[in-house]
């Protein structure tokens, strides 16, 4: 116990109270460093606005890019499945079939089983 006592840390140098010539340095270094600063000159709102006008410029273009993106996307789809029905209408598949072609999932066992049976 005697030893956590004698290792006991000194914050009297933290104490805001203990030294104010001290105080007075801390104050007078910062001031100096805020005045060091230059500062910006406020051109009011249209500066401000023309300040976000290239960000938002990206912004509408990295949208517009993948809207297209997507659009494109959904066409090279929608023409895949049109070419699928195509495919089983000159085929003579089955609307089921032609499903199971348009979408890689095989079909089970026991539907392949009922469909060469003829089972509805």
């Amino acid at each position: 116990m005697t030893d956590e006592i004698e290792k006991r840390i000194d914050f009297s140098a933290l104490d805001p109270a203990g030294e104010p010539a001290r105080k007075d340095r801390v104050v007078s270094a910062v001031m100096g460093r805020i005045s060091a600063v230059p500062r910006r000159r406020d051109g009011g709102v249209w500066a401000s606005i023309v300040g976000y006008l290239r960000p938002a410029l990206a912004a509408a273009a990295i949208v517009a890019f993948v809207s297209g993106a997507a659009l494109i996307y959904a066409q090279r789809a929608e023409r895949a499945a049109s070419a699928v029905v195509d495919a089983h209408q000159s085929a003579w598949l089955t609307p089921r079939m032609a499903e199971w072609a348009a979408g890689g999932a095989p079909p089970s066992a026991g539907y392949l089983v009922v469909l060469a049976r003829g089972y509805r």
